[in-house]
């Protein structure tokens, strides 16, 4: 059932935010509180040319990036606070920006004065986080739409009320950025709705904002629709589909007008120019072409060939940005040959490793390249290796050398990092089994993997041999090994099953499990340097098994809003506990925990990212905690006033 709904709780609420105009000293921008350095700024959720075409504005995990456009240097960051910036949006005369992020807030900037003017929030029972946001051309309202529901919510933007809610009863599971749209003249706003539950494809809906009716229902699109936009002259809507169509409607009859199915599988995001020209930019995983859609000509085109593609932006003057793995690629009209500028926006890092100098950090994700980075100077490109496959793992072994594991399909490799071809590469005899997670151990020269049946294999690099076949019981069908570790000396090895999860340990010289940690959900698991204990994170808990009765030594509970340790490592003295935590919802920052081992306390907490812990690292002298997050950064912690040297 559809609703219009005048009646809104309005929320204000003013909040300072942080603008830096040095360009020559980027990382130290607002460093969290007890961090040193900051590798990276953030994965792109989004991407905005200012009006007059001389700012880039970028949201992130951690914030919003203004950059120069004309030289794509950055020259202030600003909401910081929680940051996890969703999208952004521009008012057409370029006097507010609107910050949408993952908690359901809505912010209003007053660009000139660099001042939040106006806080709303979206309705926190739902799935809150903002899917899209844009201005009226009037620049009276603000219309917002969520991920998973299809609520529109409608805006004062200089004082925060509701003015309007358009929304269903139903909530739709389906993850789907809902768009939006103003017609021309600020009086029609077009929105799309799930056909009904099991549908696959979405209906779009005009209403008069006026007088509070749907006066169209839209529901030739049998897909998903990406994009709305009105034509200029205010006589079309257009529409891009999720699998290839643009549809345009005349606004006089709302019958289709013309009709585009011949861009195959892409997403389409379509803009009208001043002109009324309409343009669509065809998005895939890794490519993105810029059609006229009535003359049928490609105007841009981008392949990503080392990673995804991360965000794209089309403005109704053609200015074009696509922002890749490293690189932006900016065209600023038709007429322009396109400029590349590398950009510090990776994705995020599933594992960290320290050069046993303490110079250099690597790190590895799911589907990025590998990434070396200087330590003493964090604000410059790293050296990347573009790898096959995916699910990097990195690791440094006793000589100083830098190894990256890697999955694809039934084969794992391993590579040292700086050369082309793998250093073993093992494959399944069985070709219908899958590798999904994969380590090395430097210290045994054994690479281990898990497949989607349940068997661990582990191979001996120097010979090329499977020294060991071993079967981890899965808990039902369709589950799969998720994680494995190795001991220190790399004569035990612990995996762990997706679902359940089953945790079992496995004496490797011995070919044989010896333990399995029953009735307990098991993140994660990390042992010791000197062997003598076995530390896994619980939900609510960390807890410490003597690695050789396999008895609680210590239970660690954590503190009250957080459940969810995800990342552990020891220090290399054995000492020290490291943790890092998953989000939770009501969080502003996710903390990262220092223990003393002996006695299960909390030495002190670094909070600095706004979402989960992937991985943590020691330098090799324990003077540096390196925390991989989610949000694409790598922080470093100085850990000397609270360990000693």
């Amino acid at each position: 059932m559809k609703h219009f709904d005048k009646n809104m709780v309005y929320i204000r609420k003013l909040r300072p935010f942080h603008s830096i105009l040095n360009k020559n000293h980027v990382i130290p921008w607002m460093l969290p509180e007890g961090a040193s350095a900051r590798f990276g700024r953030g994965s792109v959720q989004g991407i905005a040319v200012s009006p007059d075409g001389v700012y880039l504005v970028v949201a992130t995990n951690i914030g919003l990036w203004w950059y120069e456009f004309a030289t794509m240097q950055p020259i202030a960051l600003w909401e910081t606070e929680r940051g996890m910036v969703s999208t952004i949006s521009f008012s057409k005369d370029g006097q507010w920006i609107a910050t949408g992020n993952a908690d359901g807030v809505i912010k209003v900037w007053d660009v000139q004065h660099s001042v939040c003017v106006a806080q709303m929030q979206r309705d926190k029972s739902r799935f809150p986080g903002i899917a899209h946001l844009t201005f009226s051309p009037d620049s009276q309202r603000l219309a917002t739409t969520g991920i998973r529901d299809a609520i529109v919510d409608v805006w004062d933007p200089e004082t925060g009320s509701s003015r309007a809610k358009f929304y269903e009863d139903q909530i739709n599971l389906r993850v789907h950025k809902r768009p939006v749209a103003f017609s021309t003249d600020s009086c029609l706003l077009a929105c799309t709705e799930t056909i009904d539950f099991q549908s696959t494809a979405d209906s779009i809906s005009v209403w008069d904002l006026v007088r509070g009716e749907c006066i169209a229902n839209l529901t030739e699109h049998t897909d998903f629709v990406e994009s709305l936009c009105f034509s200029p002259c205010n006589r079309f809507l257009a529409s891009g589909g999720g699998k290839g169509t643009v549809r345009v409607w005349d606004m006089n009859t709302w019958q289709q007008h013309e009709t585009y199915l011949d861009y195959g599988e892409f997403r389409m995001r379509v803009s009208y120019s001043h002109e009324d020209v309409l343009y669509a930019v065809a998005v895939s995983r890794d490519t993105a072409i810029v059609w006229d859609v009535k003359r049928g000509e490609k105007c841009y085109a981008y392949v990503e060939g080392q990673g995804n593609l991360q965000s794209v932006h089309f403005s109704s003057d053609s200015r074009f940005v696509v922002a890749g793995a490293h690189e932006w690629l900016v065209w600023t009209d038709r007429n322009s040959q396109s400029h590349r500028f590398p950009h510090l926006h990776p994705t995020f890092s599933d594992s960290v490793a320290f050069a046993s100098d303490g110079k250099t950090l690597v790190s590895g994700s799911r589907n990025e390249s590998i990434k070396v980075w200087d330590i003493a100077t964090p604000s410059q490109q790293p050296i990347c290796f573009n790898l096959p496959g995916k699910n990097y793992s990195v690791s440094m072994s006793t000589c100083g050398e830098f190894h990256a594991t890697g999955i694809d399909r039934n084969t794992v490799n391993l590579w040292k990092i700086g050369e082309k071809t793998p250093r073993a590469s093992f494959a399944f005899s069985d070709k219908k089994r899958e590798a999904t997670v994969s380590a090395f151990s430097p210290t045994s020269n054994l690479l281990a993997c898990g497949d989607t049946e349940g068997s661990l294999h582990v191979w001996d690099v120097s010979s090329g041999n499977k020294q060991h076949l071993l079967i981890h019981r899965l808990s039902s069908e369709g589950d799969w090994i998720k994680s494995i570790t190795f001991s220190e000396t790399g004569k035990q090895l612990v995996s762990i099953s997706n679902r359940g999860p089953r945790v079992q340990l496995w004496d490797l010289e011995r070919d044989e499990e010896i333990h399995e940690f029953p009735g307990h959900h098991i993140h994660t698991v990390a042992f010791s340097p000197c062997g003598g204990f076995i530390a896994g994170s619980l939900f609510g808990e960390i807890r410490l098994w003597a690695a050789s009765t396999y008895e609680i030594h210590l239970a660690i509970r954590e503190s009250q809003g957080c459940q969810k340790p995800f990342a552990l490592t020891f220090s290399p003295c054995g000492q020290y506990l490291a943790s890092g935590e998953s989000w939770q919802r009501g969080r502003v920052k996710v903390p990262i925990r220092l223990w003393n081992v002996a006695s299960g306390e909390v030495i002190t907490s670094f909070w600095g990212h706004p979402t989960d812990i992937q991985d943590l690292a020691f330098s090799s002298d324990g003077a540096l905690l390196a925390s991989g997050g989610l949000d694409g950064t790598i922080l470093l912690w100085d850990m000397e006033p609270f360990i000693g040297s």
